[in-house]
């Protein structure tokens, strides 16, 4: 049996799965919420083959760890041996298609109970392809698949095989060591790295064993979206201004002082955060959000303002309560939480992440449901810097990496997963021990410390310094910002600068002039100057003519600013030399990467005080250090 079959997901297709199950109940006992489609064709297929037929699909990549596919997961184990899975990850399969993460695999129908033994001692070969598109021959997604399938085939029968394009090898696990009862796959353990969260999980304590993991509040409509206002009455829009973006339960700054609210109404206002605001061991908020948090038993009437802001959307609210059948208040969040999981002292991380972040807050502060939260129980001796030291380690790292969930390339760290990783609890008779959660917890302080002042940097740069690796290369620098940041007696604009000359294009209207490109020229003019041409989209040019490298830098700084007036452009900030330019600008990269610097020395050392402490001897260390390089 070969398939590609159809990757439709049950949310937006809820009626596909009703009608289904109606047409064909036999489908009703391998259903299951948030399942796929594509689940019921691998069943179908299995159950047509005879005994040790084999069945060859391609697929999404998501099913061997998604929570609706563990009747999926159930049923292969109980009738089939795996014989290969080949993870494509981000090289892409089909040409048109968006958000491929693809696999193909192999089974071999082996059902029954007299081949239990069978199934269970089977070897599952493993194929991970490293590279992307980009990195194949060929200039096609057709070529690099030609390629990419041909270098598979020749290798995917040795018992271990690795180059730039592949990897090859024995899964860590037997079929038999899967979970029985459908439980997600962790198969693309090697042996070498299996043995080691093995060891992990033997001599230490899940976390759930010592803190409380909760989501975020479910949050009934954060801002109005475009599908939402239409569910609103044409005056209602009116009559406020209402427009596409609007707060209803989460504010901006603006938003929130425009409510004017009283000191007794202000208590219902939380601090709020978005999943992007966590990095490493910090919250970086770019903007200060709010969050109405009215519960199910809170007094509307109670808050006249609040109300006042919120009957503008109520239909919309009343709504969606009617849609889904529930009952609770039209103002309240569809689901709170208790407040203290919010206010006191937590661990927080996305629910979705390209590297598993955890940050530290004693403050308040509220999420939506893609934030989880994590609390110490009362019993709990160790220091919430210890667990952080601990969660923030590589070795948890690689824990989550094949023991926790992945969709594609994004971690998945909710309750399941977190709850399951393992910490080394502190043996507090035991002096060096002591000393090493001690340690931990000082660094972790100080990489707090560093954190904070790194992101007071980030304006200086393209991307937030605090969400990349602590060595990875630094971001392209915004030099606006740094012109910005100069003394004010350096600063001038484009139009008061002494050393440069702006001339226009014959019939140059200010009012009419937008900037749609820059032109710098390559040859010098008769005063040894060189000219930068401004072309608007009125087919009228400003010249600015100066030294080359200042001319450089205000066509960088000008790169932003295109659809921008002249009236603005003429007011863009430039600095009194580039020597002094430089001279600031050096000084901004050279603090930050001391400050990277350190916090990199920092965190090695947690890292190699974690491995201590889980007992990982020399050979295990150089494992795990290998495996961080080679980014999974």
């Amino acid at each position: 049996c070969c398939a590609n079959p159809p990757y439709v997901g049950e949310k937006g297709h809820k009626e596909l799965f009703r009608y289904t199950i109606k047409t064909y109940p036999y489908w009703n006992k391998y259903y299951q919420g948030k399942m796929d489609y594509l689940y019921w064709f691998i069943i179908l297929g299995l159950s047509k083959l005879r005994e040790y037929g084999k069945l060859g699909f391609i697929t999404t990549a998501y099913w061997p760890t998604a929570d609706g596919a563990s009747k999926l997961r159930k049923y292969i184990l109980e009738n089939a041996k795996i014989k290969e899975m080949v993870f494509f990850g981000d090289v892409k399969i089909f040409e048109h298609a968006k958000g491929q993460h693809s696999m193909v695999f192999i089974l071999t129908k082996c059902s029954g109970k007299d081949r239990k033994e069978e199934r269970e001692n089977n070897h599952i070969k493993i194929v991970q392809v490293k590279c992307k598109n980009q990195d194949l021959p060929g200039d096609t997604i057709r070529e690099n698949l030609d390629f990419l399938v041909k270098h598979i085939e020749k290798h995917i029968d040795k018992p271990k095989y690795e180059d730039n394009f592949i990897k090859v090898f024995w899964s860590g696990v037997k079929q038999g060591e899967l979970p029985q009862d459908g439980g997600a796959w962790s198969v693309i353990t090697s042996s070498d790295i299996e043995s080691i969260l093995k060891k992990m999980a033997k001599l230490c304590t899940p976390l759930i064993n010592i803190v409380n993991i909760n989501s975020g509040a479910d949050v009934t409509i954060s801002r109005l979206t475009p599908a939402y206002i239409k569910a609103l009455p044409e005056q209602v829009i009116q009559n406020f201004g209402l427009q596409i973006g609007d707060g209803i339960f989460v504010l901006n700054e603006s938003e929130f002082q425009q409510l004017k609210l009283s000191t007794s109404e202000a208590t219902i206002v939380k601090p709020f955060i978005k999943n992007s605001d966590i990095a490493k061991y910090i919250i970086d908020q770019t903007e200060k959000k709010y969050l109405i948090y009215l519960d199910w038993d809170s007094k509307l009437d109670d808050y006249p303002k609040i109300k006042q802001h919120l009957e503008k959307f109520r239909p919309i609210m009343e709504a969606q309560i009617a849609r889904y059948g529930e009952t609770y208040p039209w103002w309240a969040l569809h689901r709170p939480r208790k407040r203290e999981i919010f206010d006191g002292v937590k661990i927080v991380n996305p629910q979705h992440a390209q590297e598993p972040f955890f940050a530290y807050s004693d403050e308040p502060l509220y999420a939506s449901r893609d934030v989880y939260y994590v609390t110490p129980l009362e019993h709990t001796k160790e220091s919430i810097f210890y667990l952080l030291g601990i969660l923030n380690s590589k070795l948890v790292r690689i824990w989550l990496t094949f023991k926790g969930k992945k969709k594609g390339s994004v971690f998945e760290l909710k309750t399941t997963p977190l709850s399951k990783i393992p910490i080394h609890r502190i043996d507090f008779d035991d002096p060096e021990e002591v000393k090493m959660h001690d340690k931990i917890v000082e660094n972790v302080k100080l990489i707090r410390e560093n954190m904070a002042k790194l992101a007071k940097y980030s304006k200086f740069f393209k991307e937030r310094l605090t969400k990349l690796d602590f060595d990875a290369p630094l971001p392209e620098v915004n030099n606006e910002d740094i012109i910005k940041s100069l003394p004010p007696e350096k600063i001038y604009s484009l139009r008061t600068h002494p050393d440069i000359k702006i001339t226009k294009s014959e019939n140059f209207n200010e009012r009419t002039f937008y900037l749609s490109k820059v032109i710098k020229s390559d040859q010098p003019t008769l005063t040894g100057t060189f000219s930068l041409e401004l072309k608007g989209k009125n087919k009228k040019s400003v010249f600015i003519e100066g030294a080359s490298d200042m001319l450089d830098l205000i066509a960088n700084v000008l790169s932003n600013k295109k659809g921008k007036s002249w009236k603005e452009i003429k007011e863009t900030l430039i600095p009194e030399s580039i020597t002094i330019f430089n001279k600031y600008k050096t000084e901004i990269i050279n603090n930050v990467r001391n400050i990277r610097s350190t916090i990199l020395q920092l965190q090695n050392e947690i890292d190699q005080i974690v491995y201590h402490l889980y007992g990982l001897d020399k050979s295990e260390i150089k494992i795990i250090e290998k495996t961080m390089r080679y980014k999974l």
